[in-house]
């Protein structure tokens, strides 16, 4: 049986082939909770981010105020299928494979996935024996990743982004493809110190650069100097 891609996904965000062992399974999450098959998800995902979506990430991209940003975060449902794809890809699995190798060998056990979408690192860690939290902005993606967690059996902590860094400490934090996406960098940044303890690991790769095309839309502008 062959597996659902979706070829232009692949090359417009440099994802890569998908992993049709992981692709079954994480489509098939998308398909149960949305009631879709995956073709007409990805059909209708086209059509949103070409039309009005366009816009809503040109203004997010120029945002003056983090309300802002949130709104857009919290109502959006393009990541669903997005992130879902992302997660499903050979380049996403050998990232968390090092991942799960490297908090092993340091012997980091818990571990926050900061800005988590729709959960899949917090899937992949809590099935190899570690102990994940989940915090993003409440909406859309963040119920998603919810459902997912109970749906496979695991008591994986979910925690609003909204109400400031969780009041416990982890052995590392992981923020993937997300501090391009915060309005408030250094408080952010802040936030994420106060939940490590000394010696804690932050693990994090950003794109900051601002470009014209629409992939990178969404990056806020003001954060485009950051970028090397």
């Amino acid at each position: 049986m062959s597996v659902f891609r979706d070829l232009e996904l692949e090359e417009d965000m440099a994802f890569g082939a998908i992993d049709p062992k992981v692709a079954g399974g994480v489509f098939g999450d998308l398909s149960t909770y949305l009631k879709k098959p995956i073709e007409r998800i990805a059909k209708e995902y086209w059509h949103y981010r070409k039309t009005e979506d366009v816009k809503a990430q040109e203004v997010v991209a120029k945002a003056k105020d983090a309300s802002t940003v949130t709104e857009y975060y919290q109502q959006t449902w393009h990541y669903l299928y997005e992130l879902s794809y992302w997660e499903a890809c050979r380049n996403k699995q050998a990232w968390l494979s090092v991942l799960a190798r490297a908090c092993r060998k340091h012997r980091l056990r818990s571990i926050l996935d900061y800005g988590g979408g729709v959960g899949g690192v917090s899937l992949y860690l809590a099935r190899r024996g570690f102990k994940p939290g989940h915090l993003d902005i409440p909406g859309k993606t963040s119920a998603y990743a919810t459902w997912r967690f109970q749906r496979h059996g695991f008591e994986i902590p979910v925690f609003d982004a909204l109400q400031g860094p969780p009041r416990q400490l982890f052995d590392a934090v992981v923020a993937w493809d997300v501090l391009e996406h915060v309005f408030d960098l250094g408080e952010t940044i802040a936030g994420i110190s106060r939940v490590l303890p000394k010696g804690g690991w932050m693990i994090s790769m950003s794109t900051f650069a601002e470009e014209h095309d629409h992939q990178f839309h969404i990056h806020l502008a003001k954060h485009a100097p950051y970028q090397d």
